[in-house]
């Protein structure tokens, strides 16, 4: 059993461990059920009446009701936000680590027509300058990614309350089941002791009243399928929200890797390498320059400053392309 199967059977043994929801046919829900629950299953029971001809359309609706309004609602609002904003933060995140690349950065021996037409100096500046204002660029979106992940755990904890109010309907659908099935119970023995009477012991009247006690007992059972049905939808909800739970945990660790972890380091490696290039532009364009050729490296890609900045940058691209995978796989 991988992971998502497991944690999915955990959630259902969840959901199930509280109301007993059996598997078997002839089990009696009510007799399971905790004995408030079974209480008010028993004065439900006691109050459907056959010769109501108007309890049976009405029967356990506002149940439903309040599923249909509260929980999808709720989980489609929910799977909107964190798709959605915080997988254009991301993708536009990505699109400005991809406008730099750290080998721009090797500041390479200039040659003979450069030196002549000053080329050099300009060249670093722009560099510099491009690193500088796309570092800038990148702190603004990181703050927009750190509004995303305060969403993203505002949501997961509104997920948490949707999960319990889910789970209230889901016992309040199992009170309406077990009385109906207990009734179901009830009718179908009165039903079967008439037809023991045979036709002899029984007047038309008594016929007529038996076939609406058979009509009831149909429509009856129709309605507790129904809710049965809405039950199911109960369990499918709890299943979604724990799987966008997940989502959103995970996206909140990714987020926070980057935030407080690896872009911080790739703006202080970025900060050294971009004083390497200063200083040893500077240095080429004094008059010693064979002196200060010997206190700075050839290519600021020979010293390790350089290669762990490109490791950082790479490693943040990547990790967050594979948010962005994450994001469009749940969509």
């Amino acid at each position: 059993m991988n992971r998502d199967m497991q944690e999915r059977s955990e959630d259902m043994m969840e959901i199930l461990s509280d109301g007993a929801i059996s598997k078997k046919e002839e089990d009696i829900l009510l007799e399971k059920l905790p004995i408030e629950s079974k209480q008010k299953a028993s004065r439900l029971m006691e109050a459907i009446n056959p010769a109501d001809s108007q309890l049976i359309a009405s029967y356990g609706i506002q149940a439903q009701e309040k599923l249909v309004a509260f929980s999808n609602l709720m989980l489609e609002q929910a799977q909107r936000r964190n798709a959605g904003e915080t997988g254009g933060t991301i993708a536009e995140l990505v699109k400005m680590f991809h406008t730099i690349h750290p080998d721009d950065l090797r500041a390479e021996k200039p040659s003979f027509f450069a030196r002549i037409f000053g080329k050099t100096a300009s060249s670093v500046h722009e560099t510099v300058s491009k690193f500088q204002k796309t570092a800038v660029q990148i702190d603004r979106v990181v703050v927009k990614l750190e509004r995303n992940k305060n969403v993203l755990f505002s949501d997961t904890l509104m997920l948490d309350k949707l999960y319990h109010n889910n789970k209230e309907y889901f016992h309040d659908l199992n009170v309406y089941i077990a009385a109906g099935e207990a009734k179901l119970t009830e009718l179908r023995k009165a039903l079967a002791n008439q037809e023991y009477l045979g036709e002899r012991d029984r007047g038309e009247f008594d016929q007529r009243e038996e076939e609406d006690l058979a009509h009831f007992t149909e429509l009856l059972e129709k309605r507790i399928y129904d809710l049965k049905i809405s039950r199911e939808v109960t369990l499918q909800n709890a299943l979604q929200i724990r799987l966008i739970q997940r989502t959103n945990r995970d996206l909140i660790e990714k987020i926070q890797s980057s935030i407080f972890t690896a872009i911080p380091v790739w703006k202080n490696q970025l900060a050294i390498a971009l004083s390497l290039l200063r200083q040893k532009n500077a240095a080429r364009t004094q008059q010693r320059l064979t002196e200060a050729e010997k206190q700075f490296p050839q290519s600021i890609g020979e010293g390790i400053d350089f290669q762990d900045l490109k490791q950082t940058h790479e490693g943040i691209v990547i990790e967050l392309e594979e948010t962005l995978r994450t994001i469009e796989d749940k969509k």
